[in-house]
């Protein structure tokens, strides 16, 4: 893309949950600036439009710092909030009438159905060994051969809670720290019948487990299973169930569904629970992965 289209030349951060990094902004206007007439010595961000899913609450007191730091640089920056559920519509349409934002904050999930719209990074504008040493690993998924497709901006990892209440009442001294650990503490599961009581773990169930394809997709990913990747060509390639990954497939949905047959030890869930994080909070589950 040449200089005069620079309007769709965009640059995408990715929404990943966590802190907001200032500089990110500031790397993204890099082709987007133009000289002030009076003071050659000063670029000025002239219309710079950042289109977003996040809340303006979280973004524009960024730009506000931006702006008392280096107010003529940075005053022309605008950010609009939009609808996550209109949003790639408005993209596309907004695009192809020669209008459009000049950087997008967005869910990664995003980003392979957008990618032949976004300008990649070249290496040359930040090294391979930079990215890889500023950005935490999961963030690799973004790099291609032709450069990053966009910059991790935000990290929400799954976390695993414990409920301290019933590890004091099972006496447990020491907090799994593998999945076998995990499965080991079955005897923490009472039941009231044939319904469950008292939980070991949110595994298992569907419905009622509103984080179940972050879960089965870190369980893949732990397997050294990349569940999707970029073929030679730059196209998604699902990579799920390849020959190589077939059977590490398989061991994953079969463990993670262990949890929800009445006939496995570690039989903890089932559709009748409440949805996984109040079944927590009302202690009567020792482990949440939210």
């Amino acid at each position: 893309m040449t200089s005069k289209t620079s309007t769709f030349q965009i640059i995408l951060f990715v929404l990943f949950g966590g802190f907001f990094v200032i500089g990110f902004i500031s790397f993204a206007i890099y082709g987007s600036t133009k000289k002030n007439s009076e003071d050659s010595s000063i670029e000025k961000v002239v219309g710079f439009r950042i289109w977003g899913t996040l809340s303006k609450d979280t973004v524009e007191p960024i730009i506000r710092i931006l702006s008392r730091e280096d107010f003529e640089k940075y005053s022309g920056i605008k950010y609009i909030q939009k609808d996550p559920e209109t949003f790639t519509n408005e993209f596309i349409n907004e695009l192809a009438a020669g209008r459009g934002p000049d950087l997008v904050i967005i869910p990664h999930e995003e980003i392979l159905s957008q990618k032949d719209k976004l300008t990649y990074i070249q290496y040359n504008a930040l090294p391979l060994s930079s990215y890889e040493d500023l950005f935490v690993p999961a963030s690799n998924i973004f790099l291609t051969k032709d450069g990053a497709l966009a910059l991790p901006m935000l990290v929400d990892p799954l976390v695993l809670y414990y409920n301290i209440d019933i590890q004091e009442k099972n006496k447990i001294r020491i907090l799994p720290k593998t999945w076998e650990d995990v499965v080991a503490r079955s005897d923490v599961i009472e039941f009231d019948g044939l319904k469950v009581k008292t939980g070991l773990i949110n595994l298992g169930g569907i419905q009622n487990n509103p984080n179940i394809k972050s879960i089965i997709s870190l369980l893949l990913l732990q397997t050294k299973n990349p569940i999707a990747k970029l073929n030679k060509q730059d196209r998604v390639q699902v990579a799920i169930t390849n020959n190589e990954n077939k059977n590490n497939t398989e061991e994953v949905f079969d463990f993670y569904t262990s949890f929800a047959n009445p006939k496995a030890d570690n039989y903890t869930w089932d559709e009748s629970i409440p949805e996984a994080q109040r079944f927590f909070t009302s202690d009567e589950l020792f482990l949440y992965i939210g």
